[in-house]
Formats: structure tokens, C-alpha cells, sequence
């Protein structure tokens, strides 16, 4: 290297310079990060190497054989057709890949311990692989991640692009155990795992921290299988006590002898699921979630899920805070699809915030069924907000119901629900707890809507006065009609106002939300007398997504129509067979015709 002349940086004054106690500082420092830039480039890994694994031509035979050959960093590429029977215990970073997503190396465990455990600070990536055949490692009397078994600090591990099915535990995890450490899985499938005790899919423990990206988790169970009524078997899809994010995945599909059919949250667990779809999952307690400490769901639904005791869609002992949500056609013979109650450990306060969302065809199905949409019972609370809550049935309460709990319903519509029985209300208090209502549209055709004398927060449409609300701003009992539901624009269905309802501008004027339902900016003049105030009700007549408030037409008479039945949407198009991780990538399936 050609060297400069040192006379090029010589200073103008030939005398000596003398450093300045600044100076020698700055010095120092230079040399210090001198001596740490060469530490980091020293430190560096040469680039990966790529480690072939076949029965022959390949650098290796077996997977363990090149696992115990490759340095930190190094990439075993696995051939497509090749079923690798053995049982992988990886303790350095490196990464295993498959030929790609639609062609999965399969990994069979042997039966007698997981099919891979991991046990490493050094990040470890599984791509492109289908993990099957694990039973999961013994500690004690119990077996934990049936495919895999996570298991360090500091464990940094991500499963992209892969499918984890048919592995079985004695114990917690059928498919995945987080014990310590991080997992982020993505873009893959979990289905077919069993666990004895918690957790088909999923079980992450209290040192685990868990990421779900765009994966589907269906058809696992976690279930007793000689004693299955004594057995206290949790979350057929996930189990979570500690920190948990799973967002635009799919949990469907999934049962557990007592609760969680699709997702269980205990002890310290903190979850938040976003744009996720909890579908078909059946259980006692919790169809849909189980809910012990803190949740929060934003986006997705809870649709079709079914507990044969309590909570279809959800039931919660902690907080939750659900937004956005379509919570559909859930089933459970006491709140169909939330129920809430206060529980006895810190945080287990019962406390519901529900905000947008749709509460459509849910049912309390027992003979003393309450709530079909919502109960609350032993010191739980819900609260209420710019939601829809329609087509919902019950004994007791279709719409809602409170034993000694506690429900405050504002800016909402609560529509033609049904009860099953004379004279039973839509609405259905005790003089133990309380529900009150705020800018709220209570209209049920050919029913009651309440059972007593309702607390009010005024600017309320009552429409057969039972509710018998006379606070300033609610309207007094009259005839009134509503639109039938429909998609009327954002996530979830809603019923429309027409021209001539009396809920238009009728809101309460100091307390409006700046949006409706659907996310449409309120309020607008809906009825052209140069005022803008929010409805009555979830929908804000005239808003559109943009803002624009449209010229006012003139009122016309309306009937209330029987709501409209849409035929389901079927699901996306996806694969089960061993081998190929079929169409991984989507948004799941909302069934916005359920009713």
C-alpha cells in the first residue's frame, strides 16, 4: 500500500506540538476505537458454508453428522423426497433448511424425545422443514415439545415457512415448548399435535417470549386420553404464561378438555393477538379464549367457537380489551360470546372493554341460557362502545345479561335479538348488579327489551320504553325502524339508520366519538339543519371513510326488515398433505355472513 509523506499533515509552525490534556484524551479514545473496530472484524464469522445431508453424495449422511461438522453461522441444506428419521439436539447457531415451501424435508423423530431441541444463546432458524414424529423431552414424570423443545435464556430461534404436525406429548407442548428464550414462527402451519395437559399447539412458559406471523395453528388438542372428564387439559391451539404476540394467523379448529379451545392465557401471561381469526375451537370454559391475566386482541374475530359450559367466543377472569372485532355465531350455554367474572389473583379483575366490533348470532343454548352476547356475573365488568349487537339469542338476556356484574353499553345498537320465551327480555339485569346505557339504539321487534328499570347516561332510543330511561336527551318510547344488517362499509356489519330516524343528531352533544363502527369520521349533519352531532347508536348516518358528508335526502317511511342470511364464504384454498406447506401467506378467512 503506497504510504502518504507524514510531511502532508505537518503543522504550519515547525516548532514541537506539545499535547494538550484534551488532546490526549482524544487521542486515547481514537486508539480505543481503533482497537474494538479490529476486535469486531476479527470477530466476524467467515461467510456460511452450506452443508449437504442426503443418503449419498452429499457432505454428510445424517443431520446430527453435520450438525456436529458445522461452525457458527453455517446453513445444512436438506434434499426434497428424503424423509431424515432422527432426533436433533442443537446446541450452536446454525440454520437447517428444506428445499423450499412447496417441498418440505421432513424430519421424523423416533418417538422417545422431541424431534429437535434446541439449547443454544446462538440464533438457530428451522426453514422449510415439516417436524413430525416427537414425544417430547422427559423432565420429571411429564414431557415437554412434542416437535420442538426450546430451552436457553437467550435463545433467539425462528421457525419460518415450515410445518410442525403430528407430534404428541405426555405432558405440555405437543407441538412447540417455549421453556426459556425467544421463538418467532412464521409464515407456517401447526396442526395434529396432541398434549396430555396443556397446550396442543403451542405451550409457552414463563421464561419464553412468543411471535406468530401469518401461521395457521388448526386441529390440535390438548386432551386426557384415559380420563378425559377428570383431566384439567388446557388450549388445544396455544398456551401462554409469559409474553405472547400472534398477529394475521389463523387459530381454528382446536379442542381441550377444560378451557382455551383455541388460545389459553394464565399465570403472568400477557397476550395480543392482531388481525387473527379464532374459529371453530371447542372446549368446557373459553371455546374461542380462556383468559386469565391480560389480553388484548385487535382486529380478527372470534367466530363459530363453542364452550359446553361458559364463554363461546371468550371467558375471562382477567382484563381484556377487545377492538375491532367480529365476535360471531359463538355458542356456549351461559355466555355465548363474552362472559366475564372476578377471579382471586392479582390482575384477575374480570374486566371486558369491547370498542367496534359486532356481536352477531351468538347463543346461550341452555335451557337457562343468559346472555347470548354478553354476561357478567360474580363482580366482572364490561364495558361497551360503538359496537353492534344483533341476532343473538338466549333464555335470558339475548342481547345481554348480569348476575351481580356489572355493563355499561355506550354509543351502540342492540337489535333484533330473540329470547326463547314469553315476556323474557332482551336485556337482563338483577337488582345485585347494574347495567346502564348511553347514546345507545334498543330496538327488538316482538320483544322485550328489558327486564327492569335500566340506569342511563341519557341520549338513549328505547323504542318499547321497558328500559324506562328519562334522563335529559333519551327519547321517549315510540315506533321506530332500522336498516337491515348489512355490510355497510368497514370491518363488521352494522345496522344502517334511515332517513327519518330519530336517533339522527340525537347524541349526546359534549360526548361524541370521533369515529362510528366502522371506523367513518363523526359526527356529520345527518339532518341538514347546519349542526353536526353524533347519532344514537353505532352508525353515524351520512359519514363515509373519507369524511365527506353527503347532501341530506328526504326522510322516508321504513319498516324493520327480517335480518338477511348470507351464505358463508368458504376458506381460502389450503393443503394437508405431509410434505408441502401448501398456500401459507394470508389474511384467514372472516366469515361476515354468520348469523
Amino acid at each position: 500500500m503506497r504510504r502518504v509523506p507524514l510531511h502532508r499533515f505537518a503543522p504550519a509552525d515547525p516548532k514541537p506540538m506539545t499535547p494538550t490534556p484534551n488532546r490526549k484524551r482524544l487521542l486515547r479514545a481514537l486508539v480505543v476505537a481503533i482497537v474494538l473496530q479490529l476486535g469486531a472484524i476479527l470477530a466476524m464469522p467467515a461467510t456460511a458454508a452450506e452443508i449437504s445431508v442426503c443418503p449419498i453424495g452429499c457432505d454428510h449422511t445424517s443431520i446430527n453428522a453435520a450438525i456436529s461438522a458445522a461452525e457458527m453461522g453455517d446453513i445444512i441444506m436438506l434434499r426434497d423426497g428424503i424423509t431424515y428419521t432422527e432426533q436433533l439436539n442443537i446446541a450452536k447457531g446454525i440454520t437447517i433448511q428444506g428445499p423450499g415451501p412447496d417441498s418440505l424435508a421432513t424430519i421424523e423423530g423416533r418417538g422417545t424425545s422431541s424431534t429437535i431441541a434446541i439449547v443454544t444463546a446462538a440464533p438457530v432458524a428451522l426453514r422449510y422443514v415439516r417436524i413430525t414424529g416427537g414425544a417430547g423431552t422427559a423432565i420429571g414424570e411429564d414431557r415437554y415439545g412434542g416437535g420442538v423443545y426450546i430451552n436457553h435464556a437467550s435463545a433467539k430461534v425462528t421457525i419460518d415457512s415450515s410445518w410442525i404436525v403430528s407430534n404428541t406429548v405426555y405432558g405440555d407442548g405437543g407441538g412447540i415448548y417455549v421453556d426459556a428464550g425467544r421463538l418467532d414462527l412464521l409464515d407456517s402451519k401447526l396442526s395434529k399435535n396432541t398434549a396430555t395437559l396443556n397446550g396442543g399447539g403451542i405451550f409457552n412458559d414463563e421464561g419464553g417470549v412468543l411471535n406468530v406471523e401469518r401461521t395457521e395453528i388448526f386441529n390440535n388438542a390438548a386432551v386426557y386420553w384415559t380420563d378425559p372428564v377428570e383431566a384439567l387439559s388446557n388450549a388445544g391451539g396455544v398456551f401462554n404464561r409469559a409474553e405472547a404476540t400472534i398477529s394475521s394467523s389463523w387459530i381454528h379448529d382446536n379442542r381441550a378438555t377444560t378451557s382455551g379451545g383455541g388460545v389459553t392465557n394464565r399465570g403472568r401471561g400477557e397476550i395480543t393477538l392482531r388481525d387473527t381469526i379464532i374459529e371453530r375451537n371447542h372446549t368446557l370454559d373459553g371455546g374461542g379464549i380462556f383468559n386469565g391475566n391480560v389480553l388484548v386482541m385487535e382486529g380478527g374475530g372470534l367466530v363459530d367457537n363453542r364452550a359446553e359450559e361458559i364463554g363461546g367466543g371468550i371467558s375471562n377472569i382477567g382484563i381484556a380489551t377487545l377492538s375491532g372485532l367480529t365476535i360471531d355465531g359463538n355458542q356456549a350455554d351461559t355466555g355465548g360470546g363474552v362472559a366475564t367474572r372476578k377471579g382471586s389473583a392479582p390482575r384477575q379483575d374480570g374486566e371486558v372493554t369491547i370498542s367496534g366490533c359486532s356481536m352477531i348470532g351468538n347463543v346461550a343454548a341452555s335451557g337457562s341460557g343468559r346472555g347470548g352476547a354478553i354476561f357478567a356475573e360474580r363482580d366482572g365488568d364490561v364495558t361497551v362502545e360503538l359496537c353492534t349487537i344483533s341476532g343473538n339469542e338466549a333464555t335470558f338476556g339475548a342481547a345481554m345479561a348480569e348476575v351481580d356484574g356489572q355493563i355499561e353499553v355506550s354509543h351502540s345498537t342492540i337489535a333484533n335479538n330473540r329470547t326463547r320465551g314469553a315476556d323474557v327480555a332482551i336485556i337482563d339485569a338483577t337488582r345485585t348488579g347494574s347495567i346502564r346505557f348511553g347514546n345507545t339504539f334498543i330496538h327488538n321487534p316482538e320483544m322485550t327489551n328489558c327486564s327492569t328499570r335500566m340506569a342511563t347516561l341519557g341520549h338513549n332510543l328505547d323504542g318499547d320504553g321497558t328500559c324506562e330511561m328519562t334522563r335529559t336527551g333519551d327519547l321517549a318510547p315510540r315506533s321506530v325502524s332500522i336498516e337491515a344488517l348489512a355490510d355497510n362499509g368497514g370491518p363488521s356489519r352494522t345496522h344502517a339508520l334511515p332517513a327519518d330516524s330519530p336517533a339522527i343528531d340525537a347524541g349526546h352533544p359534549g360526548i361524541c366519538p370521533d369515529h362510528d363502527q366502522r371506523g367513518f369520521a363523526a359526527p356529520v349533519d345527518g339532518n341538514g339543519d347546519g349542526t353536526a352531532l353524533c347519532d344514537i347508536g353505532a352508525f353515524e348516518y351520512g359519514a363515509s371513510a373519507e369524511g365527506v358528508t353527503p347532501t341530506p335526502t328526504t326522510p322516508t317511511t321504513s319498516t324493520t326488515p327480517t335480518p338477511a342470511t348470507t351464505e358463508p364464504t368458504p376458506p381460502p384454498d389450503r393443503t394437508d398433505t405431509p410434505g408441502t406447506l401448501g398456500n401459507p401467506i394470508y389474511l384467514p378467512w372472516v366469515n361476515k355472513g354468520s348469523s
